[in-house]
């Protein structure tokens, strides 16, 4: 199913006038956005009514824009490559602006490393990465690293088919493979992470995209027409298939937050929907119900075109204490210039205010 939100303005008492807004808390937002510097963190202030510059900058900063990442919470690991033969895997808590960085690769001596995918959970990061023995051989591993320890002290988890995605949960390491030799099927292997032992392989056919992690604290696999529910205590899995035109199409998403309820926000494709290439929805795991909130339809022409300037939407996240719907998105024309806009949720949303920043949006975290 699928629902497209209309417009309304909004109401300076909210009576009769438009729709009640919410009394709300005040807040403070992580803003990572990509920026000419690397990967910069932008600290945000924010109550119900309006959202302004944090006065203590976050102490993340990234000069190289890493090629991989991976988030739970307010923590978040990132790989980076930092020269032809090494790179540098980060973890960290934007909560307590702590870090933990390990250097990877130098142990090996050779350049011919290809990193898939990253992980982490609290003690440990993961690292998916292949070795290439010739032109047409590849060894796959997972490398296993204590954050806490020496830079030696990692443990490589050989694999039989090539990792694309991880995902973890409940003390177990989930990865998302393909059969790239053979068959071109997916497979899900799963690793317990405290002996590194594989629990389980899991075929999952074809075309499957990524894992995701939800409240639960269970696996999402996307597929293009599907998503498979796999319970990651007991393995046991139900399969969710889409209405044909209906499908809410987060497989090919970069960000997906979710909220309390579960409900996931990220980027869509628009389809008919909009003009605009991506456009902010909210995918209902309950209810199989995607809300699309196409700009059309909450912002006249002018604002979007002369006075947000948008272009794409580069992120979708979501404010838990005052209901609003956190919409990040580049802007046209101005290089590496971005806008955070903060909208109203239910069927008749508002506008409730923007920030441009110097930056397009990455993702956001939302502080407890």
């Amino acid at each position: 199913m699928c629902i497209i939100v209309t417009s309304c303005k909004k109401s300076d008492d909210g009576g009769d006038g438009g729709p009640t807004i919410n009394p709300g808390a005040d807040v403070e937002y992580t803003l990572l956005v990509n920026a000419a510097n690397g990967l910069d963190a932008i600290a945000l202030n924010a109550d119900a009514e309006v959202i302004t510059l944090g006065g203590v900058d976050s102490d993340f900063s990234e000069a190289t824009a890493p090629s991989l990442s991976f988030k739970n919470g307010s923590v978040y690991s990132f790989y980076t490559q930092t020269g032809n033969c090494s790179a540098t895997f980060l973890k960290f808590d934007f909560d307590t602006e702590t870090a933990a960085t390990n250097e990877l690769f130098s142990d090996l001596g050779a350049c011919n490393i290809t990193a898939q995918a990253v992980a982490h959970s609290n003690d440990m990061g993961y690292v998916a990465y292949g070795v290439e023995e010739n032109t047409s051989t590849f060894n796959y591993f997972i490398r296993a690293i204590d954050m806490a320890g020496e830079a030696n002290d990692f443990t490589d988890i050989p694999l039989t088919k090539k990792p694309v995605h991880l995902g973890f949960t409940n003390n177990r390491l989930f990865v998302l493979t393909i059969d790239d030799e053979v068959s071109d099927e997916n497979f899900l292997t799963v690793i317990d992470s405290q002996t590194n032992g594989v629990l389980t392989e899991i075929n999952l056919g074809y075309d499957a995209q990524k894992l995701l992690r939800n409240r639960n604290g269970n696996i999402i696999i996307s597929y293009d027409e599907l998503h498979t529910h796999l319970n990651s205590e007991t393995f046991t899995t139900e399969f969710i298939q889409y209405q044909s035109g209906k499908e809410p199409q987060f497989a090919s998403s970069k960000v997906n937050n979710f909220d309390d309820q579960g409900k996931m926000y990220y980027e869509k494709p628009s389809g008919q929907f909009s003009e605009y290439p991506l456009i902010p929805a909210v995918f209902d795991f309950e209810e199989n119900l995607t809300t699309l909130y196409p700009y059309e339809n909450f912002l006249t022409e002018t604002q979007r075109n002369f006075e947000y300037k948008i272009e794409t939407t580069t992120m979708v996240g979501y404010d838990e204490k005052n209901e609003y719907v956190l919409i990040g998105y580049k802007k046209t024309g101005t290089g590496e210039k971005g806008g955070l806009l903060r909208l109203s949720t239910g069927a008749m949303p508002t506008v409730i205010d923007n920030i441009d920043v110097n930056g397009i949006p990455f993702n956001i975290i939302v502080k407890e």
